[in-house]
């Protein structure tokens, strides 16, 4: 009973990190998938328990840490918008603010590019393949700044 207990919470924090990690994938990368579901990466890579496993120690960390990043992000893009329409302009502010969110924005993908070699070796040949497909198919979608100022 111990090891059926075990299985489906291991299944459950699976489906749990795999559900946070794709959340945070589409919402800083637009619609990834935008007419087709998304697929439950062990299942698409068909991973097996090994993998999972290793899949799942994996994304602790990462999932932690890209949270964490994000928020910055978003605190640093606050700091950045109030300088720039600040009451008293101050250009070293705004050129400070600036470097310091292009240091997140760049630690962030720093974050997900480890992430992304973890991954890489714990998959086969096979399933690496497949992993690269389904990112390179993943559209890239123009800023939030490019969408509020184009006219329609």
């Amino acid at each position: 009973m111990n090891t059926l207990k075990n299985r489906t919470y291991l299944i459950f924090i699976t489906l749990l990190n795999l559900s946070i990690l794709l959340a945070i994938i589409w919402a800083g990368w637009g619609r990834a998938w935008s007419t087709a579901q998304t697929p439950v990466l062990e299942n698409y890579l068909m991973l097996d328990a090994q993998q999972v496993l290793q899949w799942q120690q994996a994304e602790r960390e990462f999932l932690v840490r890209l949270e964490s990043n994000a928020a910055a992000i978003q605190k640093q893009r606050t700091v950045l918008i109030k300088a720039v329409f600040a009451d008293e302009l101050v250009l070293d502010e705004v050129h400070a603010a600036r470097q310091a969110l292009a240091r997140l924005q760049n630690q962030q993908q720093s974050i997900v590019v480890e992430q992304l070699l973890a991954e890489r070796s714990i998959a086969t040949p096979a399933q690496r393949r497949a992993l690269e497909e389904l990112l390179l198919q993943q559209p890239m979608h123009s800023s939030q700044y490019e969408q509020l100022h184009q006219s329609k």
